[in-house]
C-alpha cells in the first residue's frame, strides 16, 4: 500500500484530483531536532518546544495521503508543495486554500501539465473580476504579476466568484482562480466544499493518532514516527472506503475511532481464520458493527455559533481593561 522512502510516501490512487493541505506539529526540545529542524517560536529557552510543517497531498475521495513531505518552521508550505509537485500526474486537478494561491507556485506546477483550482484573497479576486454587482460570477482573465525578484508571471484562468447562503462564517463571499476554464461556478463551489470535508479528515492525524506532539528525541525518528501516522492514516482510511463502497454509506458518516477499535478487536480473529468462507463471514460482521457506530447526518446543519479571530497579543491589556471596567482587578482571579 505504501512505500516510504526519503521525504515521500506513494499510494497507487485511480482518482486524480487531489488536495493539498498542511499541518503543524511540535517537537521535543533536543540538540538532534535543533539540528535536523530548527530552532522557533516565541524564544530559544529550555522550555520551549520547536514546531515542524507536515505538507500532505490527498485524493480527494478517501482523503488518502498520496505524498508527505516534512520540513522545518522556516520551510513554507508552498514549497513543500513545489518539491512534492513531480509526484502528481500530468492532467490531475489539485485544490488549495488561499496559502497556495502563489502565483509562481501555479504558474510552477501548470508547467508541469498540473491544472488547479485555488481559492484567493478577496482584494485580488475583485481586481481580477472587476465587476461586482452579481452573487455569482465568472470571467476568463490573464492574471499579471510580479515575484519578489520583480520577475513578470501571467497566469491564464478563470476567476470565480461564489456567494455561499451558509451562514456562521466570516465572509459569504469566495474567489477562485482555476486553470481548468471548463469548470462552472458549481462545480467550483462543489470541489472546494469537498476539500473542506478532507481537511476534517486530516485532524484525525493530529488529534485520534495523538501526533499534535511528537516526542521522538532525533531528526529520524521524527520522520519515522510522521510516515507510520500517516500510513496508519492510509490502511484505516482505505478500510473505511472500503466499507462505505461495499454497504454504499457515505464514507463521511463512517467513524475513524470506531474503525481503529474495531481492527483492533477483529485483527487477531482475521489473523486465525482458516477457510475463505470464514473469512467472509468475519468480514461481513465487521462491516455491519462498524455500520452500527456510524455517525449521524448533519449535510443540512448550519454551524451553531459563528467563527471568530482569536485575540491578539494585547488580549491581557483587554482582560485588564474589561476587569477594572467591572470592578475586579486581575489579582481577584475572576
Amino acid at each position: 500500500l505504501c512505500n516510504v522512502a526519503s521525504d515521500q510516501m506513494i499510494v497507487p490512487t485511480e482518482r486524480k484530483i487531489f488536495v493539498l493541505d498542511g499541518l503543524v506539529l511540535t517537537i521535543a526540545r533536543t540538540k538532534d531536532n535543533l539540528l535536523g529542524f530548527c530552532s522557533t517560536g516565541n524564544g530559544e529557552g529550555e522550555l520551549h518546544f520547536p514546531k515542524i510543517k507536515v505538507l500532505g497531498i490527498h485524493d480527494l475521495e478517501s482523503g488518502i495521503a498520496k505524498r508527505v513531505m516534512i520540513g522545518d518552521w522556516k520551510t513554507s508550505e508552498v514549497e513543500l508543495a513545489r518539491q512534492a509537485s513531480d509526484s502528481i500526474p500530468k492532467g490531475s486537478l489539485i485544490l488549495g486554500d488561499r496559502g497556495f494561491s502563489r502565483p509562481v507556485f501555479l504558474d510552477h506546477i501548470q508547467n508541469l501539465g498540473i491544472n488547479y483550482l485555488v481559492r484567493i484573497k478577496d482584494s485580488t479576486g475583485k481586481k481580477l473580476l472587476g465587476t461586482l454587482g452579481k452573487a455569482n460570477d465568472e470571467k476568463i482573465v490573464v492574471w499579471n504579476t510580479k515575484t519578489a525578484n520583480s520577475q513578470p508571471v501571467s497566469l491564464s484562468g478563470k476567476i470565480v466568484k461564489f456567494t455561499s447562503s451558509v451562514s456562521g462564517y466570516r465572509s459569504s463571499e469566495f474567489y477562485f482562480f482555476t486553470s481548468d476554464t471548463s469548470l462552472s461556478i458549481k462545480q467550483v463551489a462543489d470541489l472546494y466544499l469537498q476539500r473542506v470535508k478532507v481537511e476534517v479528515f486530516i485532524r484525525d492525524i493530529k488529534q485520534t493518532l495523538k501526533m499534535f506532539f511528537v516526542k521522538a528525541k532525533t531528526a529520524d525518528n521524527i520522520k519515522k514516527e510522521i510516515y507510520l501516522a500517516y500510513l496508519t492514516f492510509n490502511l484505516i482510511r482505505a478500510i473505511m472506503k472500503d466499507v462505505a463502497m461495499k454497504t454504499k454509506v457515505e464514507l463521511g458518516r463512517i467513524s475513524f475511532t470506531s474503525t481503529i477499535r474495531l481492527c483492533q478487536s477483529y485483527a487477531s480473529l482475521l489473523v486465525n481464520t482458516k477457510t475463505e468462507k470464514e473469512l467472509k463471514s468475519l468480514l461481513k460482521q465487521f462491516r455491519e458493527n462498524l455500520l452500527q457506530a456510524k455517525l449521524p447526518n448533519r449535510k443540512n446543519k448550519n454551524r451553531s455559533y459563528p467563527r471568530v479571530i482569536k485575540n491578539g497579543k494585547d488580549r491581557y491589556e483587554k482582560a485588564a481593561v474589561l476587569s477594572k471596567s467591572n470592578g475586579v482587578t486581575l489579582a481577584e482571579g475572576k
